[in-house]
């Protein structure tokens, strides 16, 4: 290795890393799989269970929107709507407005999980970011040296 390669952290990088709620949803959920390592059990349940809701959430709200654009025909005051441009941005309303809808509160159920999970957690994410030690999330971790 050259001495060019050689990237030695300064001082705030090393001894005061970011911690703040970002920096966990980043380090857990983007760049690793640390919310395997460092959620116990019941928190791993909830964050698929989340996730799996708010799947049916949005295709729920796909087949409906689609289902309300189908069958606009039936509908007594939309089947009134005779100019072209008009039955387009009612149709594109019909399918936009609610998958917006569901996605902004989605979203927020995720932040809300999140901070849930950072409050809970905080102690030994600080110790983590701080030491670099994955052990210091879940001492029950298990480190294999493959040579």
């Amino acid at each position: 290795m050259l001495a060019r390669d050689d990237y030695q952290a300064d001082y705030i990088v090393r001894y005061a890393p970011k911690m703040d709620l970002q920096t966990f949803s980043i380090d857990m959920y983007q760049k690793n799989v640390l919310h395997a390592i460092a959620f116990d059990k019941s928190a791993q349940v909830e964050t698929q269970e989340h996730w799996k809701n708010q799947n049916f959430r949005v295709i729920g709200t796909l087949c409906f929107s689609l289902a309300v654009m189908i069958g606009h025909k039936k509908i007594p005051l939309i089947k009134k709507i005779e100019k072209p441009w008009k039955k387009f941005f009612w149709k594109a309303g019909v399918f936009f407005i609610p998958m917006g809808l569901v996605a902004g509160l989605g979203d927020v159920g995720n932040q809300v999980l999140v901070a849930k999970q950072y409050q809970n957690i905080f102690p030994q994410y600080q110790k983590f970011k701080c030491n670099g030690d994955v052990k210091e999330l879940n001492p029950n971790v298990q480190i294999y040296h493959l040579e």
